[in-house]
């Protein structure tokens, strides 16, 4: 019979004959194993930006809890301790690989991911779009009101032209009625 770490659970043996049965009392059966092959992954998970921060995150499947360790390929000392690492300001130096190291008292496993800088690209660029987005988003917006208010002052414009219009018709008519009478007067 082989164990693995599904069979963790409570257990109990239950005794059965003519004149009845009866259960025994249950068994915690604790399985424990090293850490499986850890996970890793990075974040963001696009281009890294010099000048950015990049958060590393490591997982594995482990009992007892696996402890977690990380580490850059040819430097002995650890980098940090726990699930995340998270590097700040990442620069060119900062490129490479990555190991995550997962560990308890039944074993120890080890994954690596491979860490680049976009080289030449820095927050100056970064501002630099941002303020040509947002000019280009204000300026949507102004010319969006000036198309919609554009047609309402035409349409305000022809009807006061209209009125205007209507005002000259009347004077125009009272003044040849004037000039009428007044030569009829005469």
């Amino acid at each position: 019979m082989s164990i693995s770490c599904e069979d963790r659970g409570n257990y109990y043996c239950r005794s059965e004959n003519p004149h009845g049965q009866i259960n025994s009392s249950s068994l915690f059966i604790d399985v424990q194993y090293g850490p499986k092959l850890p996970s890793v992954s990075v974040s963001p998970s696009a281009e890294i930006v010099e000048g950015s921060s990049v958060t590393l995150t490591c997982s594995s499947d482990a009992n007892p809890a696996a402890n977690y360790t990380w580490y850059k390929e040819n430097e002995d000392s650890p980098k940090a301790s726990g699930q995340i690492f998270t590097i700040t300001d990442f620069r060119a130096e900062h490129s490479g690989n990555y190991y995550c190291e997962a560990q308890n008292r039944r074993g120890r496993q080890n994954s690596t991911l491979h860490l680049t800088v976009v080289v030449g690209t820095s927050r100056s660029h970064a501002g630099i779009l941002l303020t040509f987005v947002l000019f280009v988003v204000v300026l949507s917006v102004y010319l969006g009101i000036r198309r919609y208010r554009l047609p309402n002052q035409r349409c305000e414009l022809r009807q006061k032209l209209n009125t205007i219009a209507q005002v000259r018709r009347v004077q125009w008519s009272r003044l040849k009625y004037l000039t009428n009478y007044w030569v009829d007067w005469k």
